[in-house]
């Protein structure tokens, strides 16, 4: 089954035709005056979220591993470790062990 874009361009359907192509993108030459001004947005709330229910990050522990440069997301349950979702949450910490 082919998938097809909303402009009409479409996927490709074996590794070989990715790699096909992602050989021809890297081919094309860029003219000389491109310059790079690129910068990375991230969904921090769904980020935050994850870490906050997976591994039991609180608000300041994130803020302080992402930088500390954006304000704490303000959560009902301050610390994720208390409660009845605790256990599970340690288990997971443990795999990443």
């Amino acid at each position: 089954m082919q998938a097809v874009a909303a402009d009409g361009a479409t996927a490709p359907d074996t590794v070989q035709e990715l790699e096909a192509m992602q050989a021809a993108i890297q081919a094309t030459p860029l003219p000389d005056d491109v310059v790079a001004d690129v910068r990375a947005y991230f969904d921090l709330t769904s980020l935050f979220w994850a870490f906050y229910d997976g591994l039991g990050l609180t608000a300041s522990e994130f803020n302080r591993s992402m930088g500390g440069h954006q304000p704490e997301l303000p959560v009902a349950e301050p610390n994720p470790m208390q409660g009845p979702r605790a256990r599970r949450i340690n288990r997971a910490r443990l795999k990443l062990l």
